[in-house]
């Protein structure tokens, strides 16, 4: 929401024009054109969600961590350090899958089910509670789980929305793949 305030909200520069992809005559590039770039604004979209994602238990899952497993404030933080080192470790794996033909949209779909996977054990749901009970170990695979699933969306998102920049003809450059990124 901030991001599509800021885009109708800034002043754009009117003497900005750079050389298009193919024809070389000049194009205005503008906040609002980037946007308007097919799968752009689908990406920014699952991007800020998968971004709001994690921050949603947050706060609560520290006071769960210490009440139903005793973690003390050391081990929860490296409870929430699971996310960041799966991320970590899964990103260049799928960058390793788009480098063998896997487009963005689909890595980003994957990501979204994966993401799906991890909250579904996170508390656990009702229905898995009775089949796996509710371990401290769970906690963290799950947690870990969603680490590989915003690799993968976050990936995703940034090759898919650099792909319609350039179906739209964007500009090869800086201006506009620093926007995107």
């Amino acid at each position: 929401l901030v991001a599509i305030l800021s885009a109708l909200l800034i002043k754009e520069d009117s003497n900005a024009g750079y050389d298009s992809r193919d024809s070389g005559a000049t194009v205005e590039v503008t906040w609002l054109r980037i946007l308007a770039a097919p799968d752009v604004l689908l990406s920014s979209v699952t991007m800020s969600v998968a971004g709001l994602a994690w921050v949603w238990y947050g706060a609560s899952l520290e006071p769960f961590l210490f009440d139903t497993y005793g973690f003390s404030a050391s081990s929860t933080g490296l409870v929430f350090m699971t996310v960041g080192i799966t991320y970590t470790i899964f990103n260049p794996i799928f960058w390793a899958f788009m480098d063998r033909g896997m487009n963005g949209l689909t890595v980003q779909v994957l990501g979204a089910v994966i993401t799906f996977v991890g909250f579904c054990l996170l508390g656990p749901l009702p229905v898995l509670q009775g089949l796996l009970g509710s371990h401290a170990w769970i906690t963290v695979l799950a947690i870990g789980i969603q680490g590989i699933g915003f690799a993968a969306i976050y990936l995703g998102s940034l090759m898919h929305m650099l792909k319609g920049a350039q179906e739209a003809r964007m500009p090869d450059n800086d201006q506009v793949n620093t926007c995107l990124i």
